[in-house]
């Protein structure tokens, strides 16, 4: 719902039908919403929200395999606005909405469902009793969504990574909350019980992190994003059983820091990237040894080849693979390689504003392919999803999120007749060339009642229908001339 503050600035800008004391209007801000408000101000009402259907911003995440289709989460969007879990074919047809979260039961979620046995888990960085996040689970078909613990604040809060599996546990790290509220070590059993807390971060050894844990030669790695030292983050381990937190690195300007994202191990070594820092200040790519020690920067980032990766490293084809989330060509970010020996860096793609811009996460290849999401661009600027072949020659957008089959960005006003409201949106419907409307003067019964199609006409814009002796007619700014709704 939004402020009394906003609705009247709507109510000055748009057009409105007037019933009685009340006014009704609409606004086109992100997909735009029908509201009502007394005609003295009171008692404002969202009738309608023309929210992104199928999603919007996937962040920090990597798409997951499972049957043969991709899975994954976007932080906003869906029914109820607080992000969605979805599957999709590996062409991009096939969208499917597994769960849309309220808030109640999760809201923003960030990194990448754990696929374990027939059940995919993930957490959300808000929502929940305390609006701290949560841990749930849910079934590969879409069912038995479960809410499997509340984060209070006391044992973390806004989790930004994702699960593990560590033998008949899942482990994880919540970037506040603890007794430090510096943010927590936890795990459970795979069932979902015993949810215990193993380590509080403290500001001199740590604390903030943004990613996940990683094992790796019998112990559990991880980084922190903030404190150390040098307070820019520190690189640790711990032992299996929670125990015996070590330090291994501390972050600092000249070597990278502000590490953002997961570890990976690779051809001997602990592998990893860092937002920032460096030669440019850009961030780097650095390995360690498995001993905590010989930190080495494998390669510095600079604005032209790509800059502030925010994700992971992929192992493939003989060469480690990454995203950044700005620089390239057009600023949007790029796709990259690297020898595994360090040697080699590579771009691949340049990313711009029709293909996805600012991709903040991880791939995950297949086949010979690569899969993953961009948080904004597309023609609807809400991120995309799309994929690259290993040799960088067959780039494709396969998705992008965003759309809405009720319409959105509304155009001119409401009028009243035959008892109802009718508008029309500017874009959206089904064929994203916007559509035509009707809702009860209550706020009920939303309708579309035709979808825009290019040969009727698409885009209606600045207009609004006009009724005369019952049947109404409007104007579209491009495509078929006028047309008739009856």
């Amino acid at each position: 719902m939004k402020t009394i503050s906003t609705l009247v600035t709507l109510v000055l800008t748009f057009n409105l039908a007037a019933q009685t004391t009340k006014l009704v209007g609409m606004g086109s801000i992100q997909g735009g919403g029908i509201f009502s408000i007394n005609a003295d101000g009171t008692n404002p009402q969202q009738w309608v929200d023309f929210l992104p259907k199928e999603g919007r911003s996937p962040y920090h995440t990597k798409l997951v395999e499972a049957g043969g289709k991709l899975f994954g989460m976007t932080r906003e969007g869906g029914q109820e606005g607080f992000g969605i879990v979805y599957g999709i074919e590996k062409d991009g047809t096939n969208f499917e909405i597994l769960h849309n979260f309220n808030q109640s039961d999760g809201a923003d979620p960030y990194g990448s469902l754990l696929l374990s046995g027939s059940k995919f888990w993930g957490m959300t960085r808000a929502g929940g009793t305390s609006n701290n996040g949560v841990i749930f689970s849910i079934n590969i078909d879409g069912s038995g969504f479960t809410v499997v613990h509340e984060f209070g604040g006391f044992d973390g809060g806004f989790p930004t990574g994702s699960l593990i599996e560590v033998g008949e546990e899942l482990w994880g790290m919540a970037s506040s909350g603890g007794f430090n509220n510096k943010g927590s070590v936890f795990k459970l059993n795979s069932n979902g019980t015993n949810f215990s807390l193993v380590h509080d971060f403290e500001e001199n050894s740590g604390w903030r992190p943004y990613g996940s844990l990683t094992m790796a030669n019998g112990l559990l790695w991880g980084m922190t994003h903030s404190g150390g030292l040098n307070s820019s983050g520190v690189l640790f381990t711990l032992d299996l059983d929670g125990s015996n937190y070590q330090v291994r690195h501390e972050f600092e300007n000249e070597t990278g820091l502000d590490p953002y994202g997961d570890l990976i191990e690779n051809n001997g070594k602990i592998w990893g990237m860092t937002t920032e820092g460096g030669m440019h200040n850009y961030g780097v790519i650095f390995s360690v040894d498995f001993d905590g020690t010989g930190y080495s920067v494998i390669h510095n980032f600079d604005d032209l080849n790509g800059s502030l990766p925010r994700g992971s490293l992929t192992s493939a084809e003989g060469r480690l693979w990454g995203l950044t989330s700005g620089g390239g060509l057009k600023g949007g970010g790029t796709v990259f390689s690297i020898d595994n020996d360090g040697n080699s860096y590579t771009k691949v793609q340049d990313f711009a504003a029709s293909m996805g811009n600012f991709p903040n996460g991880s791939l995950y290849y297949n086949g010979g392919e690569f899969w993953a999401t961009t948080t904004t661009g597309g023609k609807n600027n809400h991120g995309a999803i799309f994929k690259i072949s290993a040799s960088g020659s067959e780039f494709s957008k396969i998705f992008e999120f965003g759309r809405s089959t009720a319409g959105g960005s509304l155009s001119g006003g409401l009028i009243q007749s035959n008892s109802k409201l009718w508008g029309m949106t500017s874009i959206g419907g089904q064929s994203e060339s916007g559509s035509a409307f009707s809702i009860e003067l209550n706020g009920s019964e939303f309708k579309e009642i035709h979808s825009f199609e290019g040969a009727d006409g698409a885009i209606p814009f600045g207009n609004t229908l006009v009724d005369i002796n019952g049947t109404l007619w409007g104007v579209t700014t491009r495509g078929g001339g006028s047309m008739i709704l009856v």
